[in-house]
């Protein structure tokens, strides 16, 4: 399948996908000194058993991505209830059950589809495919989990025109067929990299990688996006 290096996991992967990350001894370490700092640093392999079993119970039947998200939920709310003063939003109700491109600023490439992946999954809303860069992912368990929760892969060390027009059009395709195809919902940032002068405007290069494959394919009806 040509999207299968940057797609967002689908539910036929999500198995054997967890599968992989509970044989991943990475993983576990990186966990268990998340939630158990202490432990981790005094007894670091009954620390990493102990989160095993922990993330075995929560995530090892989920069978979907929505199985996995539902799991995820819990920990996201409990990060935002702990680490924020709260969080507002406004609009909500002017989105339907037609797929949405969010294009958006970006103070955290991470928690900021996370807190809007957070609002829709609690209105019982299609959740996001997220767009994150390579140069945030190691290839291992950090790419298999981020790809679990939607997101999808942009390439950022483009060299040489030919291989960058080709990314750019294997990207275009892919949010395309996302919107058209799969009605998914997509979350891209305006730009790459945070403004550092606090003004967010989009990159028109953005907005160009999104246009390029329907120049060749037609697959985009740009009235039917919001």
């Amino acid at each position: 399948m040509k999207f299968d290096n940057i797609r967002a996991f689908e539910d036929i992967d999500v198995e054997s996908k967890i599968k992989n990350l509970l044989s991943d001894s990475r993983f576990f370490t990186v966990l268990s000194g998340y939630f158990f700092p202490k432990t981790s640093k005094i007894l670091p392999n009954i620390a990493k058993k102990l989160i095993q079993r922990k993330f075995k119970k929560e995530f090892g039947l989920s069978s979907t991505i929505e199985e996995f998200q539902s799991a995820l939920e819990p920990y996201v709310s409990s990060m935002v209830e702990k680490t924020t003063d709260g969080f507002s939003f406004s609009g909500i109700e002017n989105l339907t059950d037609e797929p949405t491109l969010f294009i958006s600023n970006h103070r955290d490439i991470a928690l900021d589809a996370a807190f809007l992946n957070l609002v829709l999954f609690k209105r019982k809303l299609k959740t996001l495919r997220i767009a994150v860069g390579n140069n945030l992912l190691d290839g291992a368990y950090a790419e298999l989990f981020m790809r679990l929760n939607k997101s999808f892969i942009v390439h950022r060390d483009l060299r040489g025109a030919k291989e960058t027009y080709k990314k750019l059009f294997l990207l275009s395709s892919y949010i395309n067929k996302s919107i058209k195809e799969d009605h998914e919902n997509i979350w891209i940032a305006q730009r790459e990299g945070r403004a550092n002068d606090g003004n967010d405007f989009t990159d028109a290069a953005v907005l160009k990688m999104l246009y390029l494959s329907s120049r060749k394919k037609n697959l985009l009806e740009t009235g039917s996006w919001k």
